[in-house]
């Protein structure tokens, strides 16, 4: 089943990211009737750390405005070229997971502000019909030798929500 919803905040100006959160939280709460709990898990997780003081990264222009950006391109040697761009460590981790898809990601580097940076990723490690180890393995190496950064794996406490009830939505 799919729904359609136009929302409209109710404070003016745009929204930031945790607002967008809590006017969706309000919405499904309001109109589908969700009940959620939150618990704690302990999940194999991979935390990122700085392994070589400084890390190569290039801190970028503090005025520069909204979520970071990466530009992608297979080079003529098959190899993809990742830029990033004004980039949080957060923001960083979070894009991260979709190549290393076995575990969360938690910044440990005590790193603040945007950064730019750019990595070179192997040719099998990336697009269609690249297997999934192969990708993880390419960006572990990748984070260490490119950035000076390292991808530990642990175990962490993460939390977890538990659908308790969820209704279809009421009439508008």
């Amino acid at each position: 089943m799919k729904f359609d919803i136009a929302a409209e905040p109710d404070t003016a100006g745009q929204p930031s990211l945790d607002q967008y959160r809590l006017m969706l939280e309000k919405l499904l709460v309001e109109r589908f009737g969700l009940k959620i709990h939150k618990i704690e898990k302990i999940f194999p997780v991979y935390t990122v750390t700085v392994e070589r003081n400084p890390p190569k990264l290039i801190r970028a222009d503090p005025d520069e405005k909204g979520p970071g950006s990466i530009y992608v391109h297979k080079e003529d040697d098959g190899e993809w070229r990742l830029q990033f761009a004004s980039m949080t460590m957060l923001e960083f981790d979070n894009l991260l997971m979709n190549f290393i898809k076995d575990r969360h990601i938690i910044d440990e580097t005590g790193l603040t502000g945007l950064f730019g940076f750019t990595l070179r990723i192997p040719a099998g490690a990336l697009g269609e019909g690249s297997n999934v180890d192969d990708s993880a393995a390419a960006f572990i190496h990748a984070l260490g030798a490119q950035l000076g950064l390292k991808l530990n794996p642990k175990k962490a406490p993460l939390a977890v929500f538990v659908v308790d009830r969820l209704d279809k939505p009421s009439a508008n």
